[in-house]
């Protein structure tokens, strides 16, 4: 008797995709119609993608002219607090801030903040009057993406590193799994049976870490690929050992990759030390 395995087929396994991806987005649909605006998941797409792209950008979160997340609250807060001499300045928390709605246009304290299409247009115009620019500016968040540092926005993970040292023990970071990444693949598509598994793998941490090109470069985007980097980097590690017990030559030409490529990932995106950077620590640490 033959055996017929049951596939499904492309496009109703596309719709099964959609569908499972569209799940946890409805309970925001929902909370966004019951406060009176249908239809919408965010309000900061346009002035998300204005803060990665235009004048001046290199890579990471460029916060639009005129536009200032948080500070409105935060600053009427600290001055409220400081009048009150029981309660240092220093250790003031927005207490306005929980109260007001998370939306785009109450953070900011601005009505234009909440305009996606005004911020995309912005962004547009400078892309097609700088098309040079803006080449280079996607060349370098893709150089950034596989930069070791943790680029901090809403956080600083080197922030929390320094303050509590268990933190310090996860050695584990950025380039030695993108390294050991790139030995996997390398491994995976010698070897003809797993070479269209592997393809199909690189091209959805690629898409995982598209946002962080089209839009900025930040920690909190790239951690979405981290677990599929990390079986790559699984398979790059097993790789390793069997060609040390098998193939030593193999070995060597593979260790050379990996240190190669662990190094790449050391030769820059460290952060300047400024004003925005230590805020951000601030933030994190509230």
């Amino acid at each position: 008797m033959e055996s017929h395995e049951l596939h499904p087929k492309p496009a109703w396994l596309v719709i099964l995709l959609l569908l499972a991806w569209s799940l946890p987005l409805i309970p925001m649909l929902q909370h966004n119609a019951a406060r009176g605006v249908r239809w919408t998941l965010t309000t900061n797409a346009g002035v998300n993608f204005y803060a990665g792209n235009h004048e001046g950008c290199r890579g990471r979160f460029r916060p639009p002219p005129g536009i200032e997340f948080f500070r409105a609250t935060a600053d009427a807060s600290t001055q409220a607090a400081s009048d009150d001499s029981r309660t240092p300045s220093s250790m003031a928390l927005p207490p306005t801030l929980a109260e007001r709605a998370l939306t785009t246009k109450a953070v900011a304290a601005s009505e234009r903040a909440a305009d996606s299409a005004y911020w995309f247009e912005r962004a547009g115009a400078w892309i097609r009057s700088q098309p040079a620019d803006f080449a280079i500016l996607l060349a370098r968040k893709s150089g950034l993406v596989l930069q070791n540092s943790e680029v901090g926005q809403i956080e600083s993970p080197s922030f929390h590193r320094q303050r509590l040292p268990v933190l310090r023990i996860f050695w584990v970071g950025w380039g030695l799994l993108v390294s050991l990444a790139v030995v996997g693949l390398w491994s995976g598509w010698r070897q003809h049976p797993t070479r269209a598994a592997t393809q199909r793998l690189v091209l959805l941490i690629v898409s995982l870490l598209l946002p962080c090109v089209i839009f900025f470069v930040t920690a909190r985007y790239r951690l979405v690929a981290v677990p599929l980097l990390c079986v790559l980097a699984g398979i790059g590690s097993t790789a390793l050992v069997t060609e040390w017990r098998m193939q030593r030559r193999r070995f060597w030409v593979s260790l050379v990759l990996c240190a190669a490529i662990f190094l790449l990932t050391r030769v820059g995106g460290q952060p300047s030390l400024s004003r925005m950077a230590w805020e951000n620590a601030q933030m994190a640490e509230r």
